[in-house]
C-alpha cells in the first residue's frame, strides 16, 4: 500500500509557497508603493498554520503599501478564517474583500475598475490543488488590462508530484470535462503523456504566446525528504522588466535562506 506523506512534509511545501509569495510580494509593493491582491484559492490548507497561509502571511507584511485585498473560497471550513482577516485588516485605507464563491464563477466580479483599477499594480495568486482554475479564467485575468502597460501578474500552481494519480481517477466524463476545462483546449491527452517537465514548459510558454505576457517562469519546490524531487511547479507571469528578476532573488532567498535585510538591500 502506497503511504501518503506525513502532515508535516506536506506543510513544510506549503511554508515554502508562503514564503516565496511573501518574499516576491515585498518586492512587488518596493516598486509599486501600492497594489491589489487577488487570491483565487485564499483560504488555509492546514487549519491554524498560519505560517503556510499565504493571504495571511501577506496581509501581515509591512510596510503596509499593498490597499486592496481580494479574497476568494468556496470551501464553507476556511470562510471564517478569512472573516476574522478581513476583520483584521479591512482598516486604516486598506480593503479586503472576502467572496464565498468558486474563483471560475466570480472572477468576472472583481475584473472592474472598481475593485482593480486599471492603473494599480495586481498580482494573483492561483493556489489551486491539482485541476480547479479554468483557463478561461487565467486568460480574463490576463485580458482585463490588456491594454495598459502592465496586464496583471499571475502565479499559477501547477502540480507535479501527484499530478497523474489525480488524472488516473478522473475516468469519468464529468472528470476529463474538468480536466479540459483547467487546459482549455482539446489536446488535453497529449498534455497529459508529457514529462511533467515538459508539461510545464509549455505552461510557460503559453502565458507568454497565448495570453502576451513579456515574461513567464517556472520556480520548482522541492520535496523536503527528497530534495531531488520536484512536487510542484509555480508559474510567474508578468510584463515588468524588474518582475522577473524580484521572483529570482525570492527564490533564491526561501531554496538558499538568508537574512531579511540582505533582500532588502
Amino acid at each position: 500500500t502506497r503511504r501518503s506523506k506525513p502532515a508535516s512534509s506536506r506543510k513544510l511545501w506549503t511554508r515554502d509557497k508562503a514564503s516565496l509569495i511573501e518574499r516576491y510580494i515585498y518586492g512587488f509593493v518596493m516598486v509599486a508603493k501600492h497594489g491589489t491582491y487577488i487570491d483565487g484559492f485564499a483560504g488555509w490548507q492546514h487549519p491554524g498554520v498560519h505560517e503556510t497561509w499565504a493571504a495571511y502571511r501577506v496581509l501581515e507584511l509591512e510596510p503596509r503599501w499593498m490597499k486592496r485585498f481580494l479574497l476568494f473560497d468556496n470551501d464553507p471550513k476556511t470562510i471564517l478564517p478569512l472573516e476574522e482577516l478581513r476583520s483584521k485588516h479591512n482598516k486604516d485605507g486598506r480593503q479586503v474583500k472576502v467572496f464565498e464563491q468558486d474563483f471560475n464563477e466570480g472572477v468576472s466580479r472583481i475584473l472592474i475598475p472598481e475593485y482593480v483599477p486599471p492603473a494599480h499594480a495586481t498580482f494573483c495568486l492561483i493556489d489551486q490543488r491539482t485541476f480547479e482554475c479554468h483557463w478561461d479564467t487565467v486568460a480574463a485575468l490576463a485580458n482585463y488590462k490588456r491594454n495598459t502597460e502592465f496586464k496583471i501578474e499571475v502565479f499559477y500552481f501547477l502540480a507535479r508530484g501527484w499530478f497523474d494519480r489525480t488524472v488516473a481517477g478522473r475516468t469519468s466524463d464529468t472528470g476529463r470535462a474538468g480536466i479540459r476545462a483547467w487546459w482549455g483546449r482539446e489536446d488535453v491527452d497529449e498534455v497529459i503523456r508529457m514529462s511533467a517537465f515538459t508539461r510545464a514548459e509549455t505552461l510557460e510558454k503559453r502565458f507568454t504566446e497565448e495570453l502576451g505576457y513579456n515574461f513567464s517562469r517556472k520556480f520548482a519546490i522541492y520535496d523536503p525528504e527528497q530534495p531531488t524531487r520536484v512536487m510542484y511547479y509555480m508559474i510567474h507571469a508578468t510584463d515588468h522588466p524588474r518582475g522577473s528578476d524580484l521572483m529570482d532573488n525570492a527564490y533564491e532567498s526561501v531554496v538558499k535562506p538568508g537574512p531579511w535585510d540582505q533582500l532588502r538591500l
